[in-house]
């Protein structure tokens, strides 16, 4: 635990990286592989590569090294370091009315659009529909709410990431599902 410990303090990024990115890939590997089959003529779901690359990036880049630099640097330059009530409520209300709708999500959109080779606006309207058609904004609320209290009040700056990689595996999986969902009701790729 200490070897861990140390290359997470070590290391912060490509740690984050790493835990991250992997975690990703396998919450949607374990969606996909037990999402339930729509086809009756399609006995087996094949697994789509794209898709899974499409987490492990969203994992790695914005869930592991963005979310470090904007945890662990920007939050703490605006609102101290410290864990007392009103510092942790002014980080959480941040994450979830500022950093959620206007970065988290949509650079998960973003990233979709890239590997899947679609138009931004394609990953825009996309957003937008599963916004207003799937409640996404007020489910990640739902769970990172409460989550991030903890993460802001209790965990150690060098854990956070790996903390929330955690709890985001279970997000994951709802948001992989939630976004293959939406693209074939809208029949993207």
């Amino acid at each position: 635990m200490h070897l861990l410990n140390a290359f997470f303090k070590n290391y912060p990024y490509l740690s984050s990286f790493i835990a991250t990115g992997m975690k990703a890939s396998l919450a949607d590997a374990f969606a996909q592989k037990t999402e339930p089959v729509t086809s009756k003529r399609s006995p087996g779901k094949k697994f789509s590569v794209p898709r899974n690359l499409t987490f492990l990036l969203y994992g790695g880049l914005y869930q592991g090294c963005a979310q470090y630099y904007i945890y662990n640097r920007v939050f703490p330059f605006l609102f101290g370091a410290g864990s007392s009530p009103l510092q942790v409520t002014m980080k959480v209300v941040s994450d979830l009315l500022l950093v959620t709708p206007f970065l988290c999500l949509p650079s998960m959109y973003l990233m979709k659009a890239i590997v899947f080779q679609y138009s931004f606006n394609e990953a825009f309207r996309k957003y937008i529909y599963d916004i207003r058609e799937h409640r996404v904004v007020k489910k990640y609320w739902a769970i990172w709410g409460p989550t991030q209290y903890l993460t802001f009040g209790f965990i150690p700056e060098h854990l956070r990431i790996v903390f929330i990689a955690s709890v985001s595996f279970f997000w994951l999986i709802i948001l992989s599902r939630l976004t293959a969902k939406s693209d074939k009701e809208l029949k993207i790729k």
